[in-house]
């Protein structure tokens, strides 16, 4: 969602709506108020040039905010909505940039059992009718909170139990070499460069689908689905 006047911006962040990022044109005079409003609520602030500006959003007044358009959490909420049961299943993205790529592996989650989804506050697209539209409306039937800080989310999962499990393209094991009967956090990563390497030594297992030599590779959001179906079976024990 977009708001594209001041007041009703002031009023999204005040009361607590999770505003992604103002845009501004560079001609547009922000208040210090408002600007130490932004700050207190860690909220960036972009400025365009104003011709780039009025390209990009020809009905505001100078300044857009973008909001999400579900509701998001921040990782104690997502813990606190998990049901108690032994295995638990979440869907980790490092930096997933494709709102396709996002809204069809979180339909993958419902779909496949999954109890939540963690995504990047940066450089993973919004929750926004772009994801909305691929996940056919299944971001609004599963938990889905956001992290600033990946590693520390990681380490925090752990504590709860959770095992990481990190995708890779050329190394790893598939899943029915260890045990899968625990809580797993699934990590995928970024469209073209993969999980980043800090969040690879974080990880307690590295996996990679089997698959013919001279080909290595898939979609993200394919790869997922692939993953999340064989956890799934493995857990029902019936296919």
């Amino acid at each position: 969602m977009i708001l594209n006047h001041l007041n009703d911006i002031t009023e999204s962040i005040a009361s607590g709506q999770n505003v992604l990022k103002v845009i501004a044109s560079e001609s547009k005079y922000l208040q210090k108020e408002f600007l130490n409003l932004l700050k207190d609520h860690q909220i960036p602030l972009i400025r365009y040039s104003n011709m780039i500006f009025r390209k990009k959003y020809p009905d505001a007044r100078g300044i857009v905010a973008l909001i999400e358009e579900t509701e998001i959490l921040d990782l104690d909420g997502l813990l606190a909505k998990l049901p108690s049961q032994k295995n638990i299943r979440l869907l980790l993205l490092d930096e997933v940039g494709d709102p396709q790529n996002i809204g069809a592996m979180i339909r993958s989650c419902v779909c496949f059992g999954f109890h939540g989804a963690i995504l990047t506050a940066r450089n993973t697209a919004p929750i926004m009718e772009g994801v909305i539209k691929a996940s056919s409306g299944a971001c609004f039937h599963l938990p889905i909170a956001r992290v600033g800080n990946l590693t520390q989310g990681i380490e925090e999962l752990k504590k709860h139990g959770f095992w990481i499990v990190g995708t890779h393209t050329q190394r790893g094991v598939w899943l029915n070499s260890f045990d899968t009967d625990r809580s797993i956090a699934l990590i995928m990563g970024n469209e073209d460069k993969g999980i980043r390497p800090k969040i690879l030594n974080h990880c307690d297992y590295h996996v990679q689908i089997p698959m013919e030599k001279g080909f290595d590779s898939l979609n993200v959001s394919v790869a997922f689905g692939i993953i999340a179906f064989s956890l799934f079976s493995f857990d029902k024990k019936s296919f």
